[in-house]
């Protein structure tokens, strides 16, 4: 039976008066765009599958690395065949196998490396995570490197007993990915965009993991020492309100108003008025810079992550408070009957040419 290319199909539906001229010239890519988007169900089979070989894969590997030196040279080689692997890009199913293959392999190099400080250990998930970021080209990969990278550096300002490390490393986090997401332009290359994206996410999901203990005030007065450096998180305040401090300036500029009118200083106010509250809880001024970000830049997902994270953490918060329901409803009231306050005052206060510009 011999075969029938695409453009005889199309002719013959054009003679046969099924198809018009416009229709023929949108054709082949909507073929080609039908053909490319495979239902979400054959993906999630083949990216089961992938993960299914890959365990099975992982298994002979673990009965021929009895020692460590093998443990090493397979780990190296997996992890090797893995990027190769990722940059042919040949469909989901070696995709998926070669994210198998990469978390496998840094995981018997980690065990054949034979390194017994955690600081070592540490240090060794870093450069793996560096590789794996600047080589491997997923999105999801890049996304996990940086997570568990941040991960990595927590756990060396523990060993090294840093506290003050933590919570500077938010404030810093957060001006990383407040300079990625305002210099978008500069990074539009698909190039650069499929390496930064991927890392300012991970930054971003990174401060809110950094700012997690400052949900539970108790925190504050345990001796534990992993919540040593919650009572350094004022730190953290000041970072975040720098960076918040920025964002309204960049704002103002963006819009043409003065940097130092009645609506900025307003803005500057409202950030310093926040910063009172915000050195027990950095988590609601980091959630807000998401927030700013996520509005300025269109991004629903940014907007998503903030309002989830915000959502959880004044709730969280709420609930651990050490006081009365008297006064947790009381500061609830409080606060709701200061901001209609300050939004009467902002409309009352702002010249009639600024109004417009007042939200």
């Amino acid at each position: 039976m011999s075969s029938v290319s695409m453009g005889e199909v199309i002719g013959r539906l054009q003679q046969e008066g099924l198809l018009e001229q416009g229709q023929a010239s949108l054709a082949p890519a909507e073929l080609g765009n039908a053909a490319l988007a495979t239902p979400w169900y054959l993906r999630f089979m083949v990216g089961f599958g992938a993960w299914l070989a890959a365990v099975f894969f992982m298994g002979f590997f673990t009965l021929l690395t009895h020692s460590k030196p093998a443990a090493l040279f397979f780990g190296a080689l997996l992890l090797i065949a893995a990027i190769a692997t990722r940059r042919l890009d040949r469909g989901d199913f070696l995709n998926q196998l070669a994210f198998a293959a990469s978390l496998s392999g840094q995981l018997l190099i980690l065990f054949g490396s034979d390194i017994r400080s955690a600081t070592g250990m540490a240090l060794l998930v870093l450069a793996l995570q560096g590789v794996t970021i600047a080589f491997y080209r997923d999105k999801t990969h890049r996304l996990l490197s940086t997570l568990v990278a941040i991960a990595a550096l927590q756990a060396l300002f523990f060993e090294w007993k840093w506290p003050y490390a933590a919570p500077a490393l938010a404030g810093l986090l957060a001006m990383a990915f407040t300079h990625f997401w305002l210099q978008g332009a500069a990074y539009s290359t698909p190039t650069r965009d499929r390496l930064l994206r991927p890392i300012a996410y991970g930054l971003v999901i990174a401060m809110f993991g950094l700012l997690l203990p400052s949900m539970f005030p108790p925190a504050f007065n345990n001796d534990n020492p992993f919540y040593q450096h919650a009572r350094h998180l004022w730190l953290s305040t000041v970072l975040l309100g720098a960076v918040l401090l920025y964002l309204v300036h960049v704002f103002l500029k963006e819009r043409g108003l003065r940097p130092f009118g009645p609506l900025a200083w307003a803005g500057y106010d409202a950030v310093l008025l926040l910063m009172w509250p915000g050195l027990k809880a950095p988590g609601l001024i980091g959630a807000l810079i998401v927030l700013l970000i996520g509005f300025r830049r269109g991004n629903r997902l940014l907007i998503g992550m903030a309002l989830l994270f915000l959502a959880a953490f004044l709730s969280a918060y709420y609930y651990h408070l050490s006081i009365s329901l008297l006064q947790k409803s009381a500061a609830l009231a409080g606060s709701g009957a200061v901001l209609l306050a300050l939004r009467w005052a902002l409309l009352k206060l702002l010249p009639r040419e600024e109004k417009n510009h007042a939200h």
